[in-house]
This record gives C-alpha cells, sequence and structure tokens, in this order.
C-alpha cells in the first residue's frame, strides 16, 4: 500500500472517530425553546386531540408547545411537545373519580414506567415537570388518561389535570 492510501485511509478513519464522539457527547436535548404558550382552551384541543373528552367541561387551562433540537453522529432532529394544566369544571371531575380509577403517582418511584427518556428527552424539559415532582398527583391507567408518547396527571385537591403529549 502506498503512503498516500495509508495517510488518507488514517485521516478518514481519524475523521469519523472524531465525529462519532463529538455526536456522541451532543446526543442530549438542548434546552427547549417554548414555540407556543396559551391559556385558549380552543387551541389546546385543536392541537392535543387526545384531550377532547375535555371539551366544554375546562374552566382554566394554560398550555405550552416547546422544541428542542437532538443530535447524534451525523444528523440533527427536532422533537415537539406539549404539556400544561388544566383546571377541570366539577361535574367532569366528579365523573373521572367515579367511573375511572386513579392510584397515586409517585414521581421518583414512578416516573421511570412512562415510556419517555425521562433523563434526556422533551419530558425532562417540559414545562410540568415541577408541577409533577412537588404535587401529590394521581394516573388513571386507561386509554382515555393514557397512551404511547401522551400522559395525565390528576391533583384531587385543585381539580388540576396535568398532560404531556410528544408529538410524532
Amino acid at each position: 500500500m502506498s503512503n498516500k492510501k495509508v495517510y488518507l485511509i488514517s485521516m478518514l478513519i481519524f475523521i469519523i472517530l472524531v465525529t462519532c464522539f463529538a455526536g456522541y457527547n451532543n446526543f442530549k436535548f438542548r434546552e427547549g425553546k417554548i414555540l407556543c404558550s396559551s391559556e385558549s382552551k380552543i387551541e389546546l384541543l385543536d392541537e392535543v386531540p387526545q384531550l377532547s373528552f375535555l371539551e366544554g367541561n375546562i374552566k382554566t387551562c394554560n398550555w405550552y408547545q416547546q422544541i428542542a433540537n437532538k443530535s447524534g453522529l451525523f444528523f440533527v432532529f427536532t422533537e415537539s411537545c406539549f404539556s400544561g394544566e388544566a383546571v377541570l369544571k366539577d361535574e367532569l371531575f366528579s365523573t373521572i373519580l367515579t367511573k375511572y380509577s386513579w392510584v397515586e403517582f409517585v414521581y421518583s418511584k414512578n416516573i421511570s414506567l412512562m415510556n419517555v427518556d425521562y433523563n434526556e428527552g422533551m419530558f425532562n424539559i417540559s414545562m410540568i415537570k415541577n408541577s409533577l415532582e412537588s404535587e401529590k398527583l394521581y394516573i388513571c391507567h386507561n386509554a382515555t388518561f393514557r397512551k404511547d408518547n401522551y400522559y395525565t396527571f390528576l391533583n384531587k385537591n385543585t381539580k388540576t389535570l396535568y398532560f404531556y403529549y410528544l408529538q410524532t
């Protein structure tokens, strides 16, 4: 093999290794940018169809759409999530308490059961994360309240339903 070929192959391997390790170190979500923040009930139901069962039953809401970039070896991609809270009207709150089974959600013990990469994913930078860690919440395993990439958490004291939806 000629010296030129050895040199080119060596440089190619070096470049690939540097790129791989640089990509590996950056394979994390960066701080999520808020694209949209709103208190509109109509916009919320338009953006997060999983919450359509709340139509006409929300007293107030506050929600966010966030994006974040994740990079790897030779790529960068963007993910988007919706998260927020909706204070429920008394009638719906009473209905979901009696119709569905709610179990206490202890954040430190139960977060790993969710299908989210909570250490590096969008969930970790979502606007509701601090509320989930600090409040006494309940979850329901019925499909109305939990599906892949969609989770809800209920605060029984304040009648608040927290939600997280990773847009795929």
